[in-house]
């Protein structure tokens, strides 16, 4: 609840500055360009919020779904041969933690984020590579 208000702060200005530049007859494209940016804020936040991540790991490697929403989202699947390593990582700019996979490639994914404390990303890291690895 206490993440919500810089969220409803933001969205308030953001979006009262783009009723200023309708309301000033400012050209369409510049208020409709600032109202997708904002469109695409507010649907990141709705993710981050309502979002669910299922991660499984056995010896058939590693499966990643992300749903929004109910049935709407994605599944990745990684191969237990094409991935080197799960790692928990800093994410930028923010106290949490995230779960990296990095492949044998050399590329790197997210899989999961905003883990709160950096034991439970490490647990979580070690516990998927330890599933897949057995």
């Amino acid at each position: 609840a206490r993440d919500i208000v810089p969220f409803v702060l933001f969205c308030a200005i953001w979006f009262g500055a783009i009723a200023l530049m309708v309301s000033e007859n400012v050209p369409i494209f510049i208020p409709g360009f600032f109202a997708l940016l904002g469109f695409l804020i507010v649907v990141a936040m709705i993710d981050s919020a309502i979002g669910r991540t299922i991660i499984r790991a056995d010896t058939k490697g590693l499966v990643v779904r992300r749903r929004w929403l109910g049935p709407v989202g994605f599944t990745q699947k990684f191969a237990p041969e094409e991935v080197d390593s799960i790692v928990a990582a800093p994410t930028a700019n923010s106290p949490f933690y995230q779960l990296d996979v990095v492949r044998r490639a050399g590329s790197k994914l997210t899989i999961a984020q905003y883990v709160r404390s950096r034991k439970d990303a490490e647990m979580l890291a070690a516990r998927l590579e330890r599933d897949m690895r057995a």
